[in-house]
């Protein structure tokens, strides 16, 4: 009752400084010359910080001697309900209501089955079309104080600032049997994307990240007698200059006819634009850090930043980039058929590649260059959190940390060992570059929590369509223009934020 009364209070006194972004059944986006709505984060395949480079670790396998003691456990087969909706790693590889001949499928569902029989729970799920559907669920279980949904599995960059600002999300510090301290939590990256005092979003084994990578075209670095892209990996060179460097000696007129066409070959293919900001990240150029203070500051206004989008604006002129929107003549086939040498997209789209039996390896994002010290790599998936209105904490916590922990024990090795080295990666050599991908995955709390909505969206999002559709990086004019709003945004956060907590505080 305590956390109903105080997220009523909590909406009632901070709706007007809330972001909106809930009820759109798309993420807003700027499409390039009219703001007007598209999807950026969204890809057209069948599937779509952190103060410290340390990462979510898919192979991480937790030490049982840690695990959370169950043996005094029985819930009376209560029910524990999670929202979803169709997205990224969401649609494939975190539900499963019976068995299966697939490793991954028979993985998840093994996870649900010890968990039910270990503490007496019946645990079920709904994935929705879209987070437009999803939300008002959210909404309507939270304004009614229902308790049909106890785990929210939200979107990467929507709803982040709303759901931690407005009282809709439990701290998870303070659900019992939680044990964030343990390896299949991490809370380093917990650290990075909690602007309060408390813990709204998990980041552990059960949530799989979904990175963009970069698959690379085998047959064309051997035809243009390029250099092997594993050996720049292993040789601490594979860097965003080698990858102009190459990217553009694939780029050629094929036809001679002076016309960019389908008929051409280009060095980089994407789905929307969306791929592209990833090169920030990669190059370990945060939206927002937290300050000394801890709070969050936006730090987009350096050299590096402008540099990166310079590139991506003289790929755009020089013809060095191709939109491989779906229905378009190169698609992801563009490789297929030695027309295209870097695919960007994210993992799941490797299954594309093999129908197509393309000869494909897969590689990180490059660094900025050589002394950078680690490869990074933006999570493109999602955010999980507890609903306030949950009615029984001691099952929801136990739930949520057995479904962190066996995930470890589970149905990360399937995914790391099935679907990973055994489906998706065509070499050794890709198995390693997968290995230093998830080993690197970053979480960026001014992306997470303001990608999708108002002055920070603009910063984050429309210089790299500017760049991409445009061929100019007007970055200059855009941050004169939105930093400051996108401070002032900030601060109705932290003032959104802090009363909720007050009011958490004030209710006991």
């Amino acid at each position: 009752m305590k956390k109903i009364i105080c997220l009523l209070l909590a909406m009632l006194l901070v709706l007007p400084l809330a972001v909106a972004c809930n009820n759109d059944e798309k993420p807003p986006v700027v499409t390039g010359d009219n703001g007007d709505a598209t999807d950026p984060a969204d890809s057209g395949d069948a599937t779509d910080p952190a103060d410290s480079g340390d990462v979510t670790d898919p192979g991480n396998t937790p030490a049982s001697s840690n695990k959370l003691d169950t043996s005094a456990m029985d819930f009376g087969n209560a029910d524990f309900h999670m929202v979803a909706f169709d997205w990224q790693a969401y649609s494939h590889y975190f539900f499963a209501d019976e068995d299966s001949s697939d490793p991954m499928q028979s993985a998840i569902y093994t996870r649900k089955s010890m968990i039910e029989e270990e503490i007496g729970v019946k645990i079920s799920s709904t994935l929705y079309t879209g987070y437009g559907d999803m939300y008002p669920a959210i909404d309507q279980n939270v304004g009614t104080g229902d308790d049909s949904i106890q785990l929210a599995l939200i979107h990467c960059i929507s709803g982040v600032s709303n759901y931690a600002s407005n009282g809709t999300m439990f701290p998870l510090e303070e659900l019992p049997n939680l044990q964030l301290d343990a390896e299949w939590w991490n809370q380093e990256q917990m650290d990075a994307i909690r602007l309060g005092k408390s813990y709204f979003w998990g980041v552990n084994d059960f949530m799989i990240p979904t990175p963009y990578i970069v698959f690379f075209n085998k047959d064309m670095v051997d035809e243009l007698n390029l250099e092997n892209p594993y050996d720049l990996v292993a040789n601490n060179q594979w860097t965003l200059d080698k990858f102009d460097e190459m990217a553009r000696a694939a780029t050629r007129d094929t036809d001679t006819n002076g016309t960019w066409d389908d008929a051409d070959n280009y060095g980089i293919s994407y789905y929307d634009g969306s791929e592209l900001i990833s090169f920030w990240s990669s190059s370990d150029q945060y939206v927002g850090k937290k300050n000394e203070d801890g709070k969050l500051e936006i730090v987009l206004n350096t050299e590096k930043a402008v540099d990166i989008l310079e590139l991506i604006a003289d790929w755009s002129k020089d013809h060095v980039t191709q939109i491989s929107v779906s229905g378009n003549g190169l698609d992801c086939l563009g490789m297929d058929s030695n027309q295209c040498l870097f695919w960007l997209s994210n993992v799941a789209s490797a299954e594309m590649l093999r129908t197509c039996e393309v000869n494909y390896g897969i590689l990180p994002f490059p660094k900025y260059n050589a002394e950078q010290e680690d490869y990074m790599h933006l999570d493109w998936g999602g955010l999980m959190g507890v609903l306030t209105t949950i009615r029984d904490p001691e099952m929801v916590g136990a739930v949520v940390e057995l479904l962190a922990y066996y995930s470890g024990e589970t149905v990360i090795p399937a995914y790391y060992d099935k679907v990973l080295d055994g489906q998706l990666a065509q070499d050794p050599k890709s198995s390693d570059m997968l290995d230093i991908i998830f080993d690197t995955v970053i979480y960026d709390p001014a992306v997470n929590y303001f990608g999708l909505s108002g002055s920070i969206f603009k910063l984050f999002y429309q210089p790299w369509f500017d760049a991409h559709l445009k061929g100019t990086s007007l970055f200059a004019s855009t941050w004169q223009e939105h930093s400051a709003a996108a401070e002032k945004q900030i601060e109705d956060f932290y003032a959104a934020l802090e009363l909720t907590e007050s009011l958490n505080d004030m209710m006991g």
